[in-house]
């Protein structure tokens, strides 16, 4: 697909330069407290795991944890950061379908990545999700708001669509999807229940991130 290819490029050049965050989502990290997340032992895939920050606060907090991400480069640095940390993880770079059994996971978190996939994209990936969860697991996901400062960066393709602009010094070139409402949530994860939609909003260095926040379980 056109939009995870192009994707692909840029995330790999951003790991390439050593672009990338050590450390895990804060807001993630509230998420899983606020909704009362055992990891203890449970099997939990973080898609779209990057260069393992959110990977590695999952193990030290007891997860059995799985990572994917299109990025070649991501992978082998989060493989590297979990042998450095003595920690236990998979992590691989996903083809056409997710390398996972039927009815495996706890959890499935996509943190601030399953928007770089398109209208095509998403609803395979959604169906792969619901089909690698166990019966009730759950579902932690965000996907991009209207608001936030990469959409300001960028062009529109369609009307849920844009490219990133030069405007951004790290992103120029990637694709990414926008719900503008929550309405346009429920359809697209119409797999799941969904037990709670909301939002976040922060901003650092003048610059604002915006993002649906999802949770819910596998019908």
């Amino acid at each position: 697909m056109k939009t995870l290819s192009a994707n692909k490029k840029v995330w790999n050049h951003l790991y390439q330069k050593g672009n990338f965050m050590n450390y895990p989502a804060e807001r993630l990290i509230k998420c899983l407290h606020h909704y009362s997340l055992n990891l203890t032992g449970k099997k939990v895939l973080d898609l779209g795991c990057g260069s393992g920050g959110n990977l590695i606060y999952l193990a030290q907090s007891g997860a059995l944890v799985y990572g994917c991400d299109l990025s070649p480069t991501a992978v082998k640095i989060t493989e590297k950061r979990l042998k450095q940390l003595k920690l236990t993880g998979r992590v691989n770079v996903p083809k056409d379908k997710l390398p996972y059994k039927s009815n495996f996971f706890d959890l499935v978190i996509s943190w601030e990545t399953l928007y770089y996939a398109d209208s095509q994209a998403l609803p395979i990936i959604t169906d792969e999700i619901s089909r690698i969860l166990k019966p009730k697991g759950k579902i932690l996901f965000t996907m991009i708001r209207p608001d936030d400062q990469l959409v300001k960066f960028s062009r529109k393709i369609n009307p849920l669509t844009y490219c990133v602009g030069s405007q951004s010094k790290t992103q120029k070139g990637a694709i990414i999807y926008v719900l503008p409402n929550k309405k346009a949530i429920i359809p697209l994860f119409n797999q799941f229940n969904l037990l709670d939609v909301g939002y976040y909003q922060a901003e650092l260095k003048g610059l604002i991130s915006s993002q649906w926040t999802i949770f819910g379980e596998k019908k």
